[in-house]
């Protein structure tokens, strides 16, 4: 979120959820955090000192005046003009305006032209030229050491720049050191060089900070401001969006005072201890998390309350995200998503006893007007595009019972964040109906709570897949259920089922327009296995016949006629589909053998098969090769990498690649680190295999010296094991 636009009690839970992140995932605190959007005040900044982090990174323009050591005299430097090679300390001040020396933090303000030129400039694109403008903004006459350094989005590097986090690399590995400059970090540098110049930053307009991608301060997040206009839409539904948000937070802030007070000894110091849950949602961390901030001992459902007050509020900070407002249109996935995290923070709130938040949120949602005329308002964005992902356990549990009624494989124990036992189940099949009954035991590893219900699901040859839930009488009513299913005839289904199941289970039923388009198309996908495979068998034929008559026409440099071209182009998908997916079965290196043997044919006659499905496969049996080398690098392993790698190449497929080789790199860290030892142990002491894997390497494309010299060397030294 953009904490200068945050309540207190935000900031410093967002900051302390941040650093406490840090510490888990790196074993260490510490000494900065990066400001959302670099969005600064002196009240952010009075946090960052009570929490004792050392420094801060912000923009040029954010800069209002700098004064030098020893002297009164400030400069203003409110035009970006502020010199970003060196350190500069901030000194907290009273109301009254007074310095408090022992409250102050470094400010390292970044090379605003340099920055720019990589983020929109496209400057990284030659690693040589950009090492040589680094070193071209040090001051060669400076007495002092100097510091040039920039900041960009880290998307900038791959994402929005193809290829610069390449360069990137390249420029850290090789380039600087030509140019004898010394790569350092903030840290380092600050322990060196403390800061000597003081800085005052602007406080923006109302005070409300400024950041490095608005020119009006923070308005680009609550207003009209003009930043981020696309293709002439304006953005008139920032300051409704935040208003509606703002209250909402209101209200939900106002129920978490009230019920978390009862029940925690400090409510808000629970809030900020709860990322020790989110991290580790252990049952022995929960429980260590509840007897340290709650009063009393909880019981189960007192331990349900709790976590879901402190999820309600971990959604009412998400729904805050600054990207909702960047952009030019409200119902674009950003703000969407932010809805989406309203939505969740209502329906917790509901679950607790406080409903009618809802309504009120439209009302004000609906004043946030959108550019497109089939999004009238944001009251409508919510309604079908945020309300339409919204899940419940009614949804999940009858995409489990569905999942029973075609698939004979083992339950599933685990979906979204439900944990699911099975403790008893009845199935039924009369000619074309099906019928799927269970009783189930599911605790939401989330909230912890447990619920048991019963459940039937039905599908027949008419309709759409449907399931009865019920919640009461389980026992008694799958028992009646599975007696009534093991007495199904087909002369009981044609008097009719649906009020007989209703009759027992209660008039609770689901189908596929209750659940989310992902759950849907799982389910049908399921329900049409079959037709769908003869489908495939049919392509693959048709593949078979035809592809002579496409290699007839090629040969005679003739146009292939469209209705042909598409039908072989369906087939040689699945006909590659159907090999990776048998390989992936039985690991075989034939089925890649006849892979690679059909592949330049379909080449040749420029079938393009570069299609979604055999990108993800190839994505997925690459990466799972890769990690069986770990654990398993067999001779036979390695070649079959190889050949799968050629297989991808041969289909003009080449997504996968980033990945692969920085697995592939990841693997080599580990053998090299063994001193090859895995692989001579696999393979009978066998030094060839060394060189067998060096051929994973060429093949991706990875021309680092140090890959293949270790290779040769290790493979020419150890000849016995």
């Amino acid at each position: 979120m953009i904490l200068t636009l945050a309540p207190f009690r935000d900031r410093l839970t967002q900051i302390l959820w941040g650093l406490a992140d840090y510490e888990y995932r790196f074993g260490r605190k510490a000494e900065a955090i990066w400001l959302p959007e670099t969005a600064c005040n002196a009240d952010v900044l009075r946090i960052l000192i009570d929490l004792k982090l050392r420094y801060v990174i912000l923009s040029p323009s954010q800069a209002a005046k700098i004064r030098k050591p020893q002297t009164r005299e400030w400069l203003d430097v409110g035009d970006g003009s502020i010199d970003p090679r060196r350190p500069y300390f901030w000194t907290d001040r009273t109301p009254e305006g007074v310095p408090i020396p022992v409250r102050q933090i470094t400010l390292f303000f970044y090379d605003g032209g340099i920055s720019r030129a990589i983020a929109f400039e496209n400057a990284m694109k030659d690693s040589a030229a950009m090492a040589s403008r680094l070193d071209a903004a040090f001051d060669p006459g400076a007495e002092e050491d100097q510091l040039v350094h920039v900041a960009t989005d880290g998307e900038t590097y791959g994402h929005h720049h193809k290829f610069s986090d390449l360069t990137l690399a390249h420029m850290f590995r090789h380039e600087l050191a030509r140019r004898g400059m010394e790569i350092t970090n903030y840290a380092a540098y600050l322990d060196a060089h403390p800061a000597q110049w003081e800085a005052d930053i602007k406080p923006g307009p109302n005070g409300e900070g400024t950041s490095w991608s608005c020119s009006h301060g923070v308005n680009r997040w609550q207003a009209d401001c003009g930043c981020g206009a696309e293709n002439g839409e304006n953005q008139r539904w920032r300051a409704p969006l935040r208003t509606a948000l703002d209250w909402l937070n209101g209200e939900l802030t106002r129920i978490f005072e009230s019920e978390g007070g009862a029940m925690f000894r400090s409510p808000w110091d629970a809030r900020n201890d709860y990322i020790a849950v989110m991290l580790d949602r252990s049952h022995r961390n929960i429980s260590f998390f509840m007897e340290k901030h709650c009063k009393g001992n909880p019981d189960m459902q007192e331990t349900v309350r709790a976590l879901k007050l402190l999820e309600m509020q971990k959604f009412a900070m998400y729904m805050f995200t600054s990207c909702g407002w960047f952009f030019s249109e409200l119902s674009r996935i950003e703000t969407v998503q932010n809805m989406k995290y309203a939505a969740r923070a209502i329906e917790l709130a509901a679950s607790l006893g406080h409903e009618g938040l809802e309504e009120k949120f439209l009302e004000l949602l609906a004043q946030a007007t959108s550019n497109l005329p089939n999004h009238p308002n944001g009251a409508e964005v919510y309604r079908r595009m945020a309300l339409a992902s919204r899940m419940n356990e009614q949804s999940i549990i009858a995409e489990y019972g569905m999942n029973m009624l075609f698939s004979a494989s083992k339950e599933l124990a685990l979906m979204y964040h439900y944990k699911f036992s099975l403790e008893a189940r009845a199935s039924k099949t009369v000619n074309a109906y099906h019928f799927a009954a269970g009783l189930l035991d599911l605790k939401n590893v989330v909230t912890t709570e447990r619920s048991r219900a019963v459940f039937c699901a039905i599908y027949t040859p008419a309709s759409m897949p449907t399931c009865y839930i019920s919640y009461e009488d389980t026992e008694q009513k799958f028992s009646t259920l599975s007696n009534y299913l093991r007495s199904m005839t087909a002369e009981r289904i044609w008097e009719g089922i649906g009020p007989a199941i209703e009759g027992i289970m209660g008039a609770q039923i689901f189908d596929l327009r209750d659940m989310i388009p992902e759950m849907r198309v799982r389910i049908l996908k399921l329900m049409h296995r079959s037709r769908l495979h003869s489908l495939s068998e049919t392509h693959m034929s048709l593949f078979n016949e035809y592809m002579p008559m496409v290699e007839q026409w090629r040969a005679l440099n003739l146009p292939v006629p469209r209705e042909l071209r598409q039908e072989v182009e369906s087939g040689a998908c699945q006909f590659v589909l159907s090999r990776l997916e048998q390989f992936r079965i039985n690991n075989d290196g034939l089925e890649l053998d006849s892979l690679a043997e059909m592949l330049p044919r379909i080449r040749a006659c420029d079938i393009d098969i570069n299609h979604a499905p055999l990108r993800q496969l190839f994505g997925e049996l690459l990466a799972e090769m890769l990690t069986r080398l770990h654990d398993d690098p067999t001779s036979a392993n390695i070649r079959n990498t190889v050949k799968l790698i050629n297989n991808a190449r041969n289909c003009a497929i080449s997504h996968w690649i980033f990945d692969a080789q920085n697995r592939a790199l990841r693997l080599f860290e580990y053998w090299q680190k063994k001193n090859f030892e895995p692989l001579l142990a696999k393979n009978g002491s066998c030094p060839e295999c060394i060189m067998e894997a060096a051929g994973i390497y060429s093949e991706l494309g990875i021309c680092m010296d140090l890959v293949h010299e270790s290779i040769k060397t290790a493979s020419s030294k150890i000849r016995t094991y």
